[in-house]
């Protein structure tokens, strides 16, 4: 008879396996990504205007590291987990706020549902949340999601956001858009933040 710990090892490894494999085949296939109008573009920084965005969310089980278990809740919601027994399509990117006064795992909903709405999660831990159009900044890079990359993609960011004396106004968001099968150095991420845009920006907006 195997040891309690073994068995514990195996059920991890099961785990994080059928985390990749659910990965891969719901992140791998160009699925709608959230819309926005990109209205400056400096190498790897970005101004985007965000529409309407309808979000699921649910609090990181492990702030500092991987959050396998906020993702599943969330991959459970879309899989029929709702009052409605709906299947709902994935979305890219996941988006992760990772700010002083939250730590959230966030699902962007399919287009319509800004104007359909979504059913309401089975698990109550979840919430859904309409985000009214919104101005980010962003810094994308490529490589694994990692704290060292992303503290060091919020610092160029904020840098950046300096230079360009533009005002931060929200609390910094990784974004990851890729399945854990794609070569990591070939992982696209983002770190993106809520600013006041300028006049400037605003006359870009209205283009």
């Amino acid at each position: 008879m195997k040891p309690l710990s073994q068995k514990l090892r195996i059920f991890s490894i099961f785990n994080a396996l059928f985390l990749a494999i659910t990965l891969c085949s719901s992140v791998a296939h160009g699925e709608e990504t959230a819309k926005f109008k990109e209205i400056e573009k400096d190498d790897a920084f970005s101004v985007r205007v965000y529409e309407p965005l309808v979000l699921v969310s649910v609090a990181l089980d492990n702030p500092e590291g991987k959050s396998n278990k906020s993702f599943m809740k969330l991959f459970k919601y879309i899989s029929k987990g709702n009052d409605k027994r709906q299947k709902i399509a994935m979305t890219t990117p996941v988006f992760v706020d990772k700010g002083k006064e939250k730590k959230e795992m966030y699902f962007v909903m399919p287009a319509t549902h800004v104007k359909e709405g979504s059913p309401a999660p089975l698990d109550k831990s979840l919430k859904i949340t309409k985000q009214a159009e919104k101005v980010f900044a962003v810094y994308t890079y490529k490589g694994g999601s990692t704290k060292v990359a992303n503290d060091a993609g919020e610092k160029k960011l904020r840098d950046w956001l300096v230079k360009k004396k533009l005002k931060i106004i929200g609390e910094p968001i990784v974004a990851s858009y890729d399945s854990p099968f794609k070569p990591r150095f070939l992982h696209k991420n983002e770190v993106i933040v809520e600013i006041e845009p300028s006049a400037e920006l605003k006359k870009k907006a209205q283009k």
